[in-house]
């Protein structure tokens, strides 16, 4: 910037807040940014080589600002991909949540049948419980009602079941 503008910090002002500098910067039309460093030509005199310089380094400035124009496109998405994110974690955390109760009930479990049948009662209750107990086969309804009802009898107590 500063090879090419005598004040940059104008230059760069009126730069970033015209959305066709780069188009414009193409279009040779760089003084609409501010003055170029050196002396100008005139009809009689050449330019010096700090504007010559300034003229050179114009398509560098261009191709900067379009690196700009991405940096900030891709911060605009970076933040919004972090919203989102920060408006998931809530979500994400109940179902975290969610998964280790069901980690938690499929170990007690895992631990014998009457862990298995208490985890049932609790989670769905008396009434569920017997519902599953409908798919089962005949034979096994008295053995697993008799396990229901003891399960029921201890939870009401507040006893352990096997502990």
């Amino acid at each position: 910037m500063a090879r090419v503008y005598a004040d940059p910090s104008q230059a760069l002002e009126r730069l970033t807040a015209d959305a066709r500098a780069p188009a414009r910067l193409s279009a040779g039309q760089a003084v609409a940014y501010g003055q170029l460093n050196g002396r100008e030509p005139t009809r009689f005199r050449q330019p010096d080589l700090a504007h010559q310089a300034a003229t050179a380094s114009v398509p560098a400035l261009r191709t900067a600002l379009d690196d700009y124009d991405e940096a900030g496109r891709a911060a605009a998405r970076a933040q919004a991909l972090a919203s989102t994110i920060s408006e998931s974690l809530p979500k994400l955390r109940e179902q975290l949540v969610q998964l280790s109760r069901t980690i938690q009930r499929v170990e007690q479990a895992m631990k014998g049948p009457e862990k298995a049948l208490e985890a049932i009662v609790r989670e769905v209750g008396l009434q569920g419980a017997r519902l599953a107990l409908s798919a089962l086969p005949r034979a096994l309804h008295l053995p697993v009602e008799l396990a229901i009802r003891a399960v029921e009898r201890v939870l009401d107590l507040g006893l352990g079941l096997g502990r």
